[in-house]
């Protein structure tokens, strides 16, 4: 009973804790403002969490960069879109994170061999990162788990943005025009490079990131997901996605 009791008041303690930090925050703060909660971490230590390679190569970095969102002319990766996928925004970084992706998702570069190149994909800290939203105050929890990501969503929208890309030539022209591909040899080759990433993005999800139930937000099996990516597309065996 006593320790009971001495938990409850503790917990009762840490959310009045919390609120009269958030209260003090509105003095501060403004509407897009964050606190950090104090978990040892200093800013540096939290931006290489966020933007930290694992090794995802998910697409071209270069055409994530310049891809437009399906239905618009605008960027696919501004905060606005992503953000409907549970995305957590980030902030701009000169080492970290020059480009101002959302938390979690970061640039691979590999030097050398059958990949090499500057490649997008995901890192732990998409799932793992939160935020409390709270009379205008974000509420970061660094290592907490993100019950808003919609991974298949995500991966669908993209899917449909570089569909939409590759298909119309007015996308298309405008893709070349951002990427200086101007003679015909450079276009050609993006062209390839479009349509590698189109049917590699499709494949997974149509078949790499498929479930009998769709995942919903806040819910993925990322350790299959990655089986998947590692023992048929790292290894082009298709036989070996998952049923």
């Amino acid at each position: 009973m006593t320790r009971s009791l001495a938990c409850s008041f503790g917990q009762r303690l840490m959310l009045l804790s919390l609120l009269v930090m958030v209260s003090c925050s509105q003095l501060a703060w403004s509407q897009d403002a964050v606190v950090y909660l104090n978990q040892g971490w200093s800013q540096a230590d939290r931006l290489k969490y966020y933007y930290t390679t694992q090794g995802s190569a998910a697409i071209p970095y270069d055409l994530y960069l310049h891809l437009e969102a399906v239905n618009s002319t605008e960027l696919f990766r501004l905060e606005r879109f992503v953000s409907e996928f549970g995305f957590t925004p980030g902030v701009v970084d000169p080492i970290q994170n020059p480009d101002g992706l959302p938390i979690g998702i970061a640039k691979t570069s590999v030097k050398e061999g059958r990949w090499k190149g500057d490649w997008l994909g995901l890192t732990c800290a998409a799932c793992h990162n939160n935020e409390l939203h709270y009379k205008g105050t974000r509420i970061r929890i660094d290592g907490g788990v993100n019950n808003r990501i919609n991974f298949y969503g995500f991966i669908a929208a993209l899917d449909n943005a570089l569909s939409a890309t590759l298909t119309n030539p007015d996308r298309f022209d405008r893709l070349a025009k951002k990427l200086a591909a101007n003679s015909d040899s450079s276009r050609a080759d993006l062209r390839l490079r479009l349509e590698l990433a189109t049917k590699s993005i499709h494949d997974y999800r149509t078949r790499g990131s498929v479930t009998a139930f769709p995942f919903g937000p806040g819910r993925i099996d990322a350790l299959t997901q990655i089986h998947n990516r590692v023992l048929s597309s790292a290894l082009a065996v298709p036989e070996n996605w998952t049923a």
